[in-house]
């Protein structure tokens, strides 16, 4: 992904997100999770106090079930983090939705960038934690052999039964 596209996400992000009145500090980071498959991969991040914005990029390889989760770990006074939210977008910039859960059911092979917005409250700021739960969808092709081969169980199990 660009890095002129992810720095729009992420200035889209803190316009969106906060009152330019209330910035004290603003801190940006970009995490690559590379590639993924079947599973969940998990990741965390630590922000000192104030605004900050995150972009987590990821691909998928192949047609799959994405969902999404973020939780801040908050120990007042010394941790906390308010307003956390991720917003999903597409390589192509297409908004995918956003919130602390997002499932977003069968999406294509493709990049994808998560921007996480939030302000690190505590005196030593905050700690988040998220996952991206990755599952293949079966292809058309794949369901019919699968269905065929039930159905060709269920003529055996009949033809034995007669």
């Amino acid at each position: 992904m660009s890095k002129l596209f992810r720095s729009l996400l992420l200035a889209g992000g803190i316009v969106a997100s906060v009152n330019a009145s209330a910035i004290t500090s603003i801190q940006v980071s970009a995490v690559d999770l590379g590639n993924l498959s079947n599973g969940v991969t998990s990741f965390y991040e630590s922000v000192g106090p104030g605004f900050f914005a995150d972009a987590i990029d990821f691909s998928i390889g192949g047609h799959s079930s994405v969902a999404a989760g973020l939780q801040s770990i908050n120990i007042a006074p010394l941790l906390g983090i308010s307003n956390l939210n991720v917003s999903l977008y597409s390589a192509s910039g297409a908004f995918l939705g956003s919130g602390n859960n997002i499932n977003l059911g069968s999406v294509q092979a493709g990049k994808y960038v998560e921007v996480v917005t939030g302000s690190g409250t505590g005196s030593a700021g905050g700690v988040f934690a998220g996952s991206i739960a990755v599952s293949p969808v079966p292809e058309a092709s794949t369901m019919a052999m699968l269905l065929a081969g039930l159905g060709l169980l269920g003529l055996t199990a009949f033809r034995r039964k007669v």
